[in-house]
């Protein structure tokens, strides 16, 4: 089995004190995401490069190539991103608005 580190909370904080900032800035933090993930959510800030939001614990998290793989998008580090689940699905339909016009 192998260790997993956690990062220690702020003594007065709380899920339920309202304080937005400071939870969506622990979420790539979280032993329940992904490196790649979390590693994504650190070089964003902990927000959606789409609607400028940050991420909360719960939400749905989807990645994302900056460019589609049909125009030429490939699959490293520096050409992806994560998105909320609703700003990738409103990404991808304007993207195929815009192929088929």
């Amino acid at each position: 089995m192998s260790i997993v580190r956690h990062t220690k909370v702020k003594d007065t904080a709380s899920p339920y004190d309202g304080d937005w900032i400071y939870g969506s800035s622990r979420v790539s933090k979280h032993p329940g995401v992904k490196k790649e993930v979390g590693k994504l959510l650190r070089r964003q800030k902990d927000n959606c490069t789409r609607c400028g939001l940050n991420f909360r614990l719960r939400e749905l998290i989807d990645f994302n190539r900056i460019v589609p793989k049909s125009e030429g998008g490939g699959d490293t580090y520096k050409k992806k991103q994560v998105l909320h689940r609703h700003c990738h699905d409103s990404k991808t339909a304007e993207e195929l608005k815009a192929v088929k016009h």
